[in-house]
């Protein structure tokens, strides 16, 4: 995903790639954590509300899909 697109994600309004990756992130388990690293305050706020993202079963589903083509 390039980072100005978005993911379409169950009617709500869409967050930027960056924010659906790390909550993808998280979501593969209690064991993961992300760290991203930003010079940019607004960044840090996204990337702090991605930890509050909660994906569909869907949405993961697709996700998954996704890195699997990719890798």
């Amino acid at each position: 995903m390039q980072p100005s697109k978005r993911v379409p994600t169950s009617g709500r309004s869409a967050p930027s790639s960056h924010v659906t990756r790390i909550a993808w992130t998280l979501h593969r388990g209690r064991h993961v954590l992300a760290i991203p690293g930003t010079g940019d305050c607004g960044h840090l706020v996204d990337n702090v509300a991605a930890g509050g993202l909660r994906l569909s079963e869907d949405e993961l589903t697709v996700l998954e899909a996704a890195h699997r083509r990719a890798s």
